[in-house]
């Protein structure tokens, strides 16, 4: 059984893989679908199922996990995934370093995501400790 994942609203996937194919949580995944898009996907979670039909629960089982999708690929660049970018079938393999590489150059070159600032409680914590 080889890796195969959906997507069922653009943002999210999941997908099916036999034991012997799991993939570590927080991997970067590269999802080609059948009708030629690619998507560059982070697998979040991970659980092992007993295969529908079988007698032998133990010998008859497979992963079902799922992640998020973080982008289109397209002509060699990250595009960002909308609600249209829905698939029912696409191989799941690991990304390429590559890949990878580029999404995060892409969401670093536009500035930090995480505005940071002061924990108002913090100084109450102080003065307790």
């Amino acid at each position: 059984m080889a890796r195969h994942g959906h997507s069922i609203d653009g943002q999210r996937f999941a997908f099916e893989a036999h034991l012997s194919d799991a993939l570590s949580l927080g991997a970067y995944v590269r999802i080609d679908t059948v009708d030629g898009r690619s998507y560059l996907g982070q697998v979040l979670h991970e659980t092992v199922v007993p295969t529908a039909g079988s007698e032998r629960q133990l010998a008859s089982r497979h992963i079902e996990g799922g992640g998020v999708l973080l982008s289109r690929l397209a002509d060699d660049q990250s595009v960002a995934v909308e609600s249209s970018d829905v698939f029912g079938d696409g191989t799941v393999d690991e990304a390429d370093d590559e890949v990878v590489r580029a999404y995060l150059d892409s969401i670093t070159a536009q500035g930090p995501r995480l505005r940071l600032g002061t924990i108002a409680a913090l100084s109450a914590c102080r003065r307790i400790w």
